[in-house]
C-alpha cells in the first residue's frame, strides 16, 4: 500500500522522464476474450513500423498514462533510468499483464517480470483503455513484477452489478478512478462528450447514448461511465 501512497502523491508532485514505447505484435495466438489473459509468456515481435501507433499516444489520457507510468518506474526502480513500456497491440487487447517473450532474429527473449499492456489496435484505444490498463500495469510493477490474482467471481468484473473478491474490488477499483480523474480534468472536445453526460438524447440515437437505455446498457460495459 505505502509505495502505491507515494506514486499517487509523486504524481501530482514531481516529473518524470517519459517512457519510451515499445510496439509489439503477436507471434502466435493470443485469447482476449477473458477477463484476464491466460497464456503463459505470449510471443511476441516489435512492430516494423511504429510510426502510426506513435501518433496515436498524442493525446490526454495516453499523455497522463505515460506520466503514470514513469513515476511508478521512480518509486518501484528509483536507481535505474525509466524503464520501456511495452505496449502489444493485440486485437480485442483491453488487459494489463506480466511476462512474456520476443522473438528477434537472435532468438527469443524473455521478460518475465515485465508488466505490459495489451490494446486493440485502434485509436480510440489509445484515448480510453490505455489509461485504465496502465492502471493494472503500474499495480504489478509496484508488486514487484507479478500480477495481483483474483477470483473470477463475476464475468464483468468492474461492473456497478458485479459481485468480486477484495482484491479485484482493490484493483479495479483503482483502475476505474483513474478514469474518472480522465473524465474530470479532460479538457479536449472527445473527452468530454465521451465521458460527461450534459444532455439527454431520445429517438434515434445509437443504442449505448439513448436515454431510454442509458442505464441498462451501463450495466454491460466494463467502464459503467454513466455509474461514475
Amino acid at each position: 500500500m505505502r509505495p502505491l501512497l507515494l506514486c499517487l502523491l509523486t504524481v501530482c508532485t514531481s516529473a518524470a522522464e517519459l517512457p519510451n514505447v515499445v510496439f509489439l505484435e503477436p507471434a502466435g495466438a493470443i485469447n482476449t476474450a477473458a477477463a484476464e489473459i491466460r497464456e503463459q509468456m505470449p510471443r511476441y515481435r516489435r512492430v516494423a513500423d511504429s510510426s502510426k501507433y506513435v501518433h496515436w499516444l498524442r493525446n490526454e489520457s495516453a499523455g497522463r498514462a505515460l506520466r503514470l507510468y514513469a513515476q511508478a518506474a521512480r518509486v518501484a526502480m528509483p536507481a535505474v533510468a525509466t524503464p520501456d513500456y511495452y505496449v502489444a497491440l493485440v486485437k480485442g487487447g483491453n488487459h494489463g499483464a506480466v511476462g512474456f517473450r520476443i522473438e528477434t532474429k537472435d532468438g527469443v527473449r524473455e521478460y518475465p517480470r515485465t508488466a505490459y499492456i495489451l490494446l486493440d489496435p485502434d485509436p480510440e484505444s489509445f484515448e480510453t483503455t490505455m489509461y485504465h490498463e496502465t492502471g493494472h500495469v503500474v499495480m504489478s510493477m509496484l508488486a514487484g513484477g507479478r500480477r495481483l490474482d483474483g477470483l473470477e467471481v463475476a464475468s464483468i468484473p468492474h461492473s456497478t452489478a458485479a459481485l468480486s473478491d477484495r482484491t479485484t474490488a482493490f484493483s479495479e477499483g483503482w483502475a476505474i478512478h483513474l478514469e474518472t480523474l480522465a473524465a474530470h480534468l479532460a479538457t479536449s472536445a472527445d473527452l468530454q462528450k465521451r465521458y460527461r453526460h450534459d444532455s439527454a438524447e431520445f429517438g434515434d440515437v445509437p443504442y449505448r447514448a439513448g436515454e431510454y437505455y442509458r442505464a441498462a446498457s451501463d450495466l454491460t460495459t466494463f467502464s459503467q461511465t454513466l455509474a461514475r
